[in-house]
């Protein structure tokens, strides 16, 4: 499981079993959008920084769920020093991910999730289907860089980038995050080859030619998270519980 999951599980554990505030329906911690950040970042630079392991911070807010004082805990650092252990940090973002630790995204490209089932029919009619023995678990990829949205957009020609243009096409790319994050941009690249398919138009011949569809994007990105807090699926659920 990768790093930012450990810190969203993590930030969630201490602010339910420490904080105590209160989930939703959807399972998601109620609490002001600041200071959830704070915790998620206090968490990845003492991961980062070899503080403790996430396994050993997950047992230590175990132990600390039942402590009368444990309001007194303002970050996971808090309980930290409290208990004498050293507080080492560092960053825990690399340069060029354009990922944010801790943070959720919706683009399947940024999701780890199981592989398609497979059906296995055998000789006496009965089947077995994979997904009956591997549990379902929705996690964030470690990392994506610009590189990487290159790629994905000329994987929409079953091509790859000539070596010529990746300096212009990586430049549009920064240009477009300085206004959308790697999220948007993935379905603004899909929706402007669908809609390009659907009216006959050319497809775009670079990255800078699928702002156009900013607003067909926009619709799809807002029903996809739409759709996912309605099934549940706008939070990390691990395939390993720490």
């Amino acid at each position: 499981m990768g790093f930012g999951n450990y810190m969203i599980i993590l930030a969630t554990r201490f602010l339910q079993d420490i904080k105590e505030f209160p989930v939703d329906a959807h399972g998601k911690i109620t609490c002001e959008p600041r200071y959830k950040k704070e915790v998620i970042h206090d968490i990845g630079e003492l991961l980062a920084g070899e503080s403790v392991t996430a396994k050993e911070m997950g047992e230590l807010f175990r132990k600390e769920k039942d402590n009368p004082n444990k309001a007194l805990f303002y970050k996971p650092s808090s309980l930290l020093e409290s208990k004498g252990i050293a507080i080492k940090r560092k960053p825990y973002r690399e340069p060029d991910n354009l990922l944010v630790p801790g943070q959720f995204y919706f683009h399947p490209r940024l999701q780890a999730t199981p592989p398609p089932p497979v059906l296995q029919i055998f000789d006496d009619g009965t089947f077995k289907a994979s997904y009956d023995e591997e549990p379902f678990y929705l996690e964030i990829i470690d990392k994506i860089t610009v590189r990487d949205l290159v790629d994905y957009f000329y994987a929409k020609f079953y091509s790859v980038c000539p070596d010529s243009h990746y300096s212009k096409d990586a430049g549009a790319f920064e240009h477009m995050l300085k206004f959308w994050d790697v999220d948007f941009i993935l379905y603004l690249v899909d929706e402007a080859f669908a809609c390009a398919l659907d009216s006959g138009k050319e497809l775009p011949k670079s990255p800078l030619d699928i702002q156009q569809y900013e607003a067909q994007a926009a619709a799809v990105y807002e029903a996809r998270k739409n759709t996912c807090f309605e099934e549940g699926l706008d939070r990390v659920h691990p395939r390993t519980i720490i």
